[in-house]
């Protein structure tokens, strides 16, 4: 195929994304703790759409982690940045918590944070 077939077959490729729905960016930004709750603040580039969003948390301990509990909740990823809650209840300590924005049963984005209470 000739180098100028190639050019106009990726620029029609690139076209057909850019025009089909679907098309999206997600990111999970920032976490809070506030003793009752866990903050995280989600972006979306694309339509409002179902996700959940999975936290693992893991207490730190002498230099070993042992997990203290899994939240998924479902939720209505809404486009733009906005914040989601998710309830849960920590004693004193280190944790390191794997914080997962699911769309379609597909991870599309995750994060690793420290936190101490």
């Amino acid at each position: 195929m000739p180098p100028r077939h190639r050019v106009i077959l990726l620029l029609f490729a690139l076209a057909i994304c850019a025009t089909l729905p679907g098309c999206l960016s997600l990111g999970i930004n920032d976490v809070r703790y506030d003793g009752s709750a866990l903050s995280v603040r989600a972006s979306n580039s694309g339509e409002a759409r179902e996700a959940a969003i999975q936290v693992t948390v893991f207490r730190m301990k002498d230099l070993a982690q042992a997990e203290v509990v899994t939240e998924t909740r479902t939720i209505q990823l809404a486009s733009g940045v906005h914040e989601y809650t998710i309830p849960l209840s920590l004693p004193p300590g280190s944790y390191k918590l794997y914080i997962y924005l699911i769309v379609d049963n597909d991870r599309k984005a995750s994060v690793i944070r420290d936190i101490t209470v």
